[in-house]
């Protein structure tokens, strides 16, 4: 199963002022290769239409990305191109408490992103991309996009994909601010899109290697 959760200020405003095609947008369960399509899906639409704000994606394999240390700086680190203000205002923080480098999430995301999303608002839609929650989230994450998101001016949106486990189920499928939509992976359309993917990254693997266009069969 799929789920997808559009995490936001409002959750009626997100659904109508969000003009992206909802039915792309997805968060797998069983197989990651799903996962991986609708995250970069997801990424090249909101960077073409220019919404794309940041993009992180967890995995329990990589030892950088199994970890929710990074995430929020990583975002704030993204969104200083979206505003020269914005960039001071968190320049100026970094320089004036060393320390939220190594702070709590709820700190690092309230000084980093709250703080300065208030304060110098940010004029068109900000997409945020977190992919594979589950392969890094504990409860302080799961509690902040519960309850601090909401307080982020309205133009900002989070895109979440995780399976559903059942710490992320409790905290994200009840609040008003939360969009969630289940998918099945093994729904016709999905598992074509699923033998799109392994066809483009086989005929990927092939050209870099130099092997005959035909080697790994046509199944």
């Amino acid at each position: 199963m799929v789920n997808v959760w559009y995490v936001g200020s409002e959750r009626q405003a997100l659904l109508r002022q969000t003009k992206l095609p909802r039915d792309r947008w997805l968060h797998a369960d069983l197989f990651r290769a799903y996962r991986t399509v609708s995250y970069y899906s997801c990424t090249h639409r909101c960077e073409g239409r220019g919404i794309l704000a940041s993009s992180f994606f967890f995995d329990r394999d990589i030892p950088d990305r199994r970890s929710f240390q990074k995430l929020f700086s990583t975002i704030a680190r993204d969104l200083v191109r979206f505003d020269d203000n914005f960039a001071a205002h968190i320049s100026l923080i970094l320089e004036n408490d060393r320390s939220l480098a190594s702070a709590c999430r709820s700190r690092q995301f309230d000084k980093h992103i709250l703080e300065p999303a208030c304060r110098h608002r940010i004029g068109t839609p900000a997409v945020i991309v977190i992919d594979a929650l589950d392969e890094g989230c504990d409860l302080e994450t799961l509690e902040i996009l519960r309850d601090q998101v909401p307080k982020l001016p309205g133009t900002f949106r989070f895109f979440v994909t995780s399976r559903p486990l059942d710490d992320v189920i409790t905290d994200l499928s009840d609040p008003g601010h939360v969009y969630h939509r289940e998918i099945d992976i093994r729904g016709e359309k999905n598992q074509r899109d699923i033998v799109v993917y392994f066809l483009d990254r086989l005929h990927y693997i092939s050209s870099w290697r130099r092997l005959d266009p035909d080697w790994a069969g046509i199944q």
